[in-house]
């Protein structure tokens, strides 16, 4: 649930000794995470928030926490995690701002740094708040001079902060947004986390539809773009705020029938649009399919039109329906064990490793599958598989423009009506489909994949205690491929310039 908006801080229903310490910094309306966060906190729900720098995060967990202390113990009944002595100190003065109004509510800061016996004496005044970096809080709980059996809340600043919590069994349990678990799969130490945890409930939050396209009566002669979105997320519906493992634009002219495919390596480090931080462009999707389309607009200076999300048993079915394909590939290549959908339909996975031959492949859905999704096998990985989800698009199209498809189309049409998501308005499909069925004129395909330079950086979406993989945008590349679409958008036949 996302709030655009603060409110006023009188609101809150808030205590009048937090009341007079708001005053006393200034402050009447709080901040939008702020009026996310405070509410439910108070009630004693658990919250899960991310705001950028600067947006009173700070207060939006630390006025609940104070709220709820009960001054009267001596016992620590609140624990907040920090990944930097800095931030440990940071956190602990905002909140000394408002628990100065509070009798009897006391604080601590633990960190590294400084000597631990000047901390043991901080200790033996009892606090009920503990704001601390995790190396130094074990380094107390080892000493047992400080112990957590009456924590009531505990706050942690990075993903994988509150998943070593659990794996640790420093908390019972956890609120994860399902997205999430492919995150903490594609993080180092964390590859296993799904496998080591269960799911003891679930629950969902309906936001509201996003207003539909109006259809386009020309679109079988003006040029569009689609963003081709895939995930692995093993789920029986394909959702639109999750991690994107494949980026794709498809460049579309009807009338001169070229489609240029430019695909962008999952790990590109950019800017999240929404939150003017620096993230990998895969974790663009877990605030929305919109946040991906609007990072590669930025990236590629191109309006997208459309999109299309498809995930595992998606893709297998597009492809069986179609009877096939027929990929040429670069090279020769076994792929390592991967999971591919169970043939019942069941919804299960089960392990399987596939061969291709350099040269012409015909496909099934899951040796398709299998082909797009490896990486491993390859010296330049993503940038390899990338290429390879190109020509797996490729021939989807030739062969959905081919006439062996004529009798099919019905079939392959409820297919990707059941198996992709997509904002396309259906009357323009239709029309589309219509065209082609009309001249069955073959399509020029060109494809354009990206690379960039392999680094370490942080990112936005897994906190900053942590460097991880990410891949330096290559700017003469991206010049290309924005020459490349505006090439397509003029009606030419898509050539790289020198």
């Amino acid at each position: 649930m996302e709030f655009t908006q603060g409110a006023p801080f009188d609101s809150f229903g808030l205590s009048e000794a937090t009341m007079r310490a708001i005053r006393n910094k200034g402050y009447e309306i709080s901040t939008p995470v702020q009026a996310g966060c405070i509410p439910p906190m108070l009630e004693g729900k658990d919250v899960i928030a991310k705001a950028p720098t600067g947006t009173g995060k700070t207060m939006a967990f630390g006025i609940p926490i104070i709220e709820r202390i009960d001054p009267e113990s001596e016992e620590v009944q609140a624990v907040i995690l920090a990944p930097t002595r800095e931030l440990a100190m940071q956190i602990t003065d905002e909140m000394r701002q408002i628990a100065v109004c509070h009798e009897g509510v006391r604080l601590v800061c633990l960190y590294g740094g400084q000597p631990i016996g000047k901390q043991i004496n901080a200790l033996k005044r009892r606090p009920q708040i503990v704001v601390a970096t995790p190396g130094r809080l074990s380094d107390h709980m080892k000493r047992r001079t400080v112990t957590l059996g009456q924590v009531q809340t505990e706050t942690f600043g990075t993903l994988p902060q509150l998943a070593d919590a659990l794996l640790n069994k420093q908390v019972d349990a956890i609120i994860l947004n399902n997205s999430y678990f492919s995150v903490l799969k594609g993080t180092e130490g964390y590859q296993s986390f799904s496998k080591d945890t269960k799911v003891i409930y679930r629950f969902s939050i309906d936001n509201p539809d996003a207003e539909p396209i109006a259809p386009n009566a020309n679109i079988s002669r003006e040029p569009f773009v689609v963003y081709c979105s895939g995930t692995d997320e093993r789920v029986d519906y394909i959702p639109l705020n999750s991690r994107s493992d494949t980026n794709i634009l498809a460049v579309v002219n009807p009338s001169t029938h070229q489609i240029l495919l430019v695909s962008t390596p999952r790990d590109y480090y950019l800017t999240l649009p929404s939150k003017g931080q620096k993230d990998k462009l895969t974790h663009f999707g877990l605030y929305g399919i919109e946040e991906s389309i609007k990072g590669l607009e930025q990236l590629y200076n191109v309006d997208v039109n459309y999109y299309a999300r498809v995930h595992f048993a998606g893709l297998v079915g597009v492809i069986d329906a179609l009877g096939g394909i027929d990929v040429n590939s670069d090279m020769a290549f076994n792929t390592v064990g991967m999971e591919v959908p169970d043939e019942d339909g069941s919804g299960n996975f089960h392990f399987a490793a596939y061969s291709f031959q350099q040269g012409l492949n015909h496909l099934d859905g899951r040796q398709a599958l299998a082909f797009a999704r490896e990486r491993d096998a390859f010296d330049d990985g993503d940038m390899q598989r990338g290429r390879n989800q190109m020509l797996v698009i490729q021939g989807i199209v030739n062969k959905a423009a081919s006439p062996a498809i004529l009798k099919s189309y019905q079939d392959v049409l409820t297919a990707a009506s059941d198996s992709i998501a997509t904002n396309m308005p259906k009357e323009d499909i239709i029309s589309l489909v219509k065209m082609q069925l009309q001249d069955m004129s073959g399509w020029n395909i060109t494809t354009y994949g990206l690379a960039g330079e392999n680094s370490a950086d942080y990112c936005y979406s897994l906190g900053n205690d942590a460097r991880y993989a990410v891949v330096l945008p290559n700017e003469r590349m991206v010049a290309t491929a924005q020459d490349l679409i505006q090439q397509v958008l003029r009606g030419e036949t898509p050539v790289v310039n020198p």
